[in-house]
């Protein structure tokens, strides 16, 4: 059963081998990450970023018992279990397989984690624009054609991250 656990950064490690020790080692845990192209001085920097900041993912069959969470309840490392897990697996389960499906070879997540709408507001996550704001007019294989104030651009896909704002 699947449950998504909210961890300090600093115990990430210590958390992750006192979960293994209790649980027999038989234990899958995910972290979603990607990794943005930062410019900082005229100078482009590469950075990994968890995708759910500081919650994990955690699979093992011992999470369906209700009387489990009291013996990681106070684990080192751990702030909190999120409630809701149980009514949630379905969704929780197809989030996991989706962001598994967008990784890269190195395991980050790619650009097709988004699916692409016309006439939607997006934001730059890396890359020369990011955290600017655009208009998505139009996309063909590797490029996007946008609308960033007056100006209309035409930008590849590969070399930026971006994600849509609600």
């Amino acid at each position: 059963m699947w449950t998504i656990l909210n961890y300090k950064k600093k115990n990430l490690n210590t958390l992750i081998r006192e979960l293994q020790n209790k649980t027999d080692k038989d234990l899958e845990i995910y972290i979603p990450k990607i990794k943005l192209q930062i410019y900082k001085k005229k100078k482009a920097f590469f950075k990994e970023v968890n995708l759910m900041g500081d919650y994990l993912f955690c699979y093992h069959r011992k999470f369906q018992d209700k009387n489990f969470y009291n013996v990681i309840r106070y684990t080192k490392g751990l702030k909190c279990i999120l409630n809701g897990y149980e009514n949630a697996q379905k969704e929780i389960q197809n989030f996991v397989l989706h962001c598994k499906n967008s990784e890269n070879d190195n395991g980050f997540i790619s650009k097709n984690f988004y699916d692409l709408v016309l006439n939607s507001n997006y934001r730059f996550n890396s890359g020369p624009f990011i955290h600017k704001i655009f208009k998505l007019i139009d996309f063909q294989r590797n490029s996007i054609k946008i609308l960033m104030g007056n100006f209309s651009l035409v930008v590849k896909k590969d070399t930026n991250l971006f994600s849509p704002i609600n």
